[in-house]
């Protein structure tokens, strides 16, 4: 046991694996470690047993915290629109987390764009992931769904595959449906085909201001089709 602990100190992670094993306690706890295993720490954290617990909490922190730091991949739109078996216009209803991060929210179906309508009434849910997105307003959503063989819908891309939905319907408005094209939907790369299309539009910012780029969405069916 030893030898291998002075292995693990030579690496920056081991490092800090190592200053962990002697402390471990909520302070150092990373937001994606779900908090139910620091009550078995804390009920075991004594004698050998403690010993090693300390070390696979250690080792978890570490593993999470180099995850946490990592961006999502990009992939293709078309990649997004093939593999979905559902695309949905929905607005959230009631949509709950608790303190571990977990949640779901419950939608109403608003325009099936591709795929086959699910209910009037349906549900998503997430984990505690660091890099799942939740529903924490009552703005509308494109939706890119995957049918589960149990029924249930989830995301096609983990992390990309719910869009907030703006609108702007003043008289000067170029686009009245539209998503900002920021993390992570900016990690969805758009084909030069669909920018000449007017999907995706690069705003001209007042003077000081920074406007990030939208999609917009008054054509998506179009697009999807």
């Amino acid at each position: 046991m030893s030898d291998i602990l002075k292995s693990l100190y030579k690496t920056r992670c081991g490092a800090e694996l190592m200053c962990s094993l002697s402390s471990f306690s909520e302070a150092t706890y990373h937001p994606s470690i779900s908090v139910r295993f620091i009550t078995l720490y804390n009920k075991f954290q004594s004698g050998l047993g403690g010993v090693l617990l300390r070390f696979t909490f250690a080792l978890l922190a570490c593993l999470s915290i180099s995850n946490a730091n990592a961006d999502l991949s990009s992939t293709l739109l078309e990649d997004l629109i093939k593999h979905s078996d559902v695309i949905v216009f929905a607005q959230p209803i009631k949509f709950e987390s608790n303190a571990y991060g977990e949640g779901y929210a419950l939608f109403t179906a608003k325009q099936t764009i591709k795929g086959i309508a699910p209910p009037e009434n349906f549900r998503i849910t997430w984990t505690s992931e660091v890099h799942e997105q939740r529903i924490k307003t009552g703005n509308n959503r494109l939706l890119f769904l995957k049918r589960e063989a149990n029924g249930e819908y989830t995301g096609t891309q983990y992390g990309r595959s719910y869009w907030e939905i703006e609108s702007d319907f003043s008289k000067n408005s170029t686009c009245q449906l539209y998503t900002r094209y920021l993390y992570p939907i900016n990690m969805i790369v758009i084909d030069p085909k669909y920018i000449n299309a007017g999907l995706l539009i690069k705003p001209h910012p007042k003077k000081g201001e920074k406007t990030p780029p939208i999609l917009c969405l008054d054509n998506i069916q179009t697009i999807v089709r």
